[in-house]
């Protein structure tokens, strides 16, 4: 293998080792910052040791800890141990540095039950996930993509749902309607014709929308909020207005895609138990 460089293979002194890994050109090493007990934080660093572009920035366990080493280091992805007291570090994180990439690693069968503006990448994961799906979710999250779990999304979406109305707190009353009814299918004059008001106001509606949730397309507001749950009733919508629904469901679930390359916007990716490479939902534009 002229001109390949083979990296060197940390072997941990107990388990399996992580397998090896072929670099045949210089990549960027992304900063990893880890938030949990002190088993949860040697098992990250150790895996962290089989990837070539991914290094271990900081550790810690408390609030101070993470806000430290987050303006320290500026770190690609956060990892944060969900469990006891974790609200308060996930809390602090959001308000103090909300454009922070976190990755929740939960236990299986529960969710977060505080989690970042879906307008920022952010990843969920259970604990039980492998070391594989790991290293997807974190390489796929730096990237700018929005990762979860097998058997986590539907979990993650519904919990985001049943608090839509703070997911997108910045929008006001009036862009809601608007989002969610673009959300439900419906093109700017048809918007305009249900809440009757002329088509130039909602364009200028969907305008703030774009600027607020930091993204540069109506499609990529449109994606968010069905994540996020927000989507008008669109046969409540059409009986009190006479008009008609449009074609194709109201709530529609990101479809899973290959990812494009790095440098451009990521499609649809899911990190599914069999091994399979990860899902993630379009990247926010904006970063710190």
């Amino acid at each position: 293998m002229d001109g390949a460089k083979v990296s060197a293979v940390h072997r941990p002194p107990h388990g399996k080792e992580p397998n090896m890994t072929i670099d045949a050109s210089p990549q960027k090493k992304h900063r990893i910052v880890l938030n949990g007990h002190a088993i949860f934080n040697a098992g990250f660093e150790w895996l962290l040791t089989s990837a070539v572009d991914l290094v271990t920035a900081a550790a810690g366990h408390t609030v101070d800890d993470v806000l430290r080493q987050i303006d320290e280091h500026r770190p690609d992805v956060v990892v944060v141990e969900v469990g006891s007291g974790a609200d308060d570090v996930v809390m602090a994180i959001i308000e103090r540095a909300p454009d922070a990439r976190l990755l929740l690693m939960v236990d299986k069968g529960t969710v977060p039950t505080v989690l970042p503006d879906v307008s920022v990448p952010f990843g969920c994961l259970t604990k039980t996930s492998a070391p594989s799906e790991i290293l997807a979710a974190i390489r796929s999250l730096a990237c700018g993509s929005t990762v979860f779990g097998d058997g986590v999304f539907t979990a993650v979406r519904a919990g985001i749902a049943a608090h839509r109305r703070s997911v997108f707190p910045a929008l006001t009353e009036r862009e809601h309607e608007v989002l969610a009814l673009a959300a439900a299918g419906f093109g700017n004059a048809d918007v305009a014709r249900r809440l009757k008001v002329v088509t130039k106001t909602v364009r200028n509606h969907m305008s703030n929308i774009l600027m607020k949730l930091r993204v540069s397309r109506r499609s990529e507001a449109v994606d968010l909020a069905r994540l996020s749950g927000l989507t008008a009733d669109v046969t409540q919508v059409s009986r009190s207005t006479g008009g008609s629904a449009p074609e194709g469901p109201a709530r529609i679930a990101p479809q899973t895609r290959t990812p494009r390359s790095m440098s451009t916007a990521q499609e649809p990716v899911t990190i599914r138990s069999t091994g399979h490479p990860p899902t993630a939902v379009p990247p926010a534009a904006g970063r710190y």
